[in-house]
């Protein structure tokens, strides 16, 4: 075979892989199983990721200037993972045994995945099968009433959620290309996880998921339909216009009944302690180069308990290994040297994929990185998610926008 096809039949193999590490490391939050099965069977998922990992990605596939930028960064996050080490086996296993920790690390290798149909296929294939896990456990709690609610409890339905919704939203951005089942899916996952979100005061899920349909919608006009620009956003305009002297009333009275709790937190802001303490912590040279991948800084706010029986002190149980807001976070561990090449390289990633794509597919990779870059604001992305390495397969696929397929090649694709 020849070295695309051969890069991405492992590609394939990484993201099986993936996927059972993401189902597996969600088991604990709704079932009592033992932990140490789960750590096992994350074991041998994370050995074999990093194995198909380096074998479907070919670190000489890009041609362009900014190659040397990622190559930096691979460096700069491996320089990162090291420091980070002890020989202490709480943080050896978090290495490991957890996906969370090391891994989304290893996810700018990513970006020398080259433009592929088989790889658009992968992507697609794979959000399909989140989603549908997604609403079938959704649909699993509500027929069976004895389980434990998963939306009773904020922290757990956020982390689910990101693990199998988030990355709907570029399902949502290649809407054009799916057929009529996905895009049934697809839009009930966004309105599922939108009002989900809004109900339980999620206000960076909302952002984000209201983001992806606000640039599906507008990618749908401005470069699928047809039809002229301007007429388009006349049609679009007076429709708006004609529906919110229609319905807004009413529609303001049901946001008001419904996501009551929403909106007494839009202007509520929870992070300012967090953050200032943050400030606090930081040295200089930390700002600079960042305190590892096992960075921590002290607060007053949420004690991180890891696991039943810490056997940690009070003191040390007030540090915190991870902050909200993700530009911070991603200087927490890395500095500014981390955040400058992620900045970079994403925005040439945007540049590239919008003004010199070939198709509406690498378009919507290009936004896919910039929401990211938007939401790194309100919530810290860098987590070991589908969305998150998506983020970087788009910058892979933006970066190395040589190839020539159409948007009817990629529809008949993916169908």
């Amino acid at each position: 075979m020849d070295s695309q096809t051969y890069n991405t039949f492992y590609f394939k193999w990484y993201i099986h892989f993936f996927v059972i590490c993401t189902v597996v490391s969600t088991i604990p939050y709704f079932l009592n199983v033992p932990v140490i099965l789960i750590q096992v069977i994350n074991l041998i998922s994370i050995i074999a990721m990093i194995r198909y990992m380096i074998l479907s990605t070919n670190i000489l596939s890009i041609t362009s200037p900014i190659r040397i930028l990622v190559y930096l960064l691979i460096l700069w996050n491996f320089i990162t993972i090291i420091r980070g080490f002890e020989l202490n086996f709480r943080i050896f296993g978090r290495l490991f045994a957890s996906p969370d920790f090391m891994l989304p690390f290893l996810f700018p290798i990513f970006a020398f995945v080259k433009s592929d149909l088989n790889v658009f296929r992968i992507i697609n294939r794979t959000i399909i099968f989140l989603n549908l896990i997604y609403i079938s456990i959704l649909f699993i709690y509500v027929i069976a009433p004895q389980l434990p609610n998963i939306i009773d409890s904020i922290n757990d339905y956020e982390f689910f959620s990101k693990r199998f919704a988030y990355a709907n939203g570029f399902l949502l951005l290649t809407y054009f290309y799916q057929n009529k089942k996905v895009k049934f899916l697809s839009i009930l996952v966004f309105l599922v996880s939108l009002i989900i979100a809004l109900f339980l005061a999620r206000r960076s899920q909302v952002l984000i998921f209201s983001l992806f349909g606000i640039c599906s919608w507008l990618l749908s006009i401005l470069y699928h339909n047809k039809k002229p620009i301007l007429v388009n956003v006349l049609i679009y305009l007076t429709v708006f216009i004609s529906s919110f002297f229609v319905l807004g009333p009413q529609i303001s009275n049901l946001f008001k009944s419904n996501f009551s709790f929403f909106i007494e937190r839009l202007d509520n802001n929870t992070r300012d302690i967090a953050t200032d303490q943050f400030y606090d912590d930081m040295q200089p040279i930390d700002y600079f180069v960042g305190r590892g991948i096992n960075g921590r800084y002290i607060t007053t706010e949420d004690l991180d308990y890891d696991y039943e029986g810490d056997t940690r002190t009070d003191e040390e149980k007030q540090y915190r290994y991870g902050i909200e807001t993700g530009y911070l976070n991603i200087i927490l561990k890395g500095g500014i040297i981390a955040l400058a090449l992620t900045v970079l390289i994403s925005f040439y990633a945007i540049i590239k994929g919008l003004f010199w794509s070939n198709n509406g597919y690498i378009k919507a990779s290009a936004i896919l990185i910039l929401i990211n870059m938007i939401g790194l604001y309100p919530e810290s992305a860098m987590a070991f998610t589908f969305r998150y390495l998506l983020i970087w397969i788009c910058i892979g696929l933006c970066i190395s926008n040589d190839s020539s397929y159409t948007d009817d090649d990629i529809k008949y694709t993916l169908n």
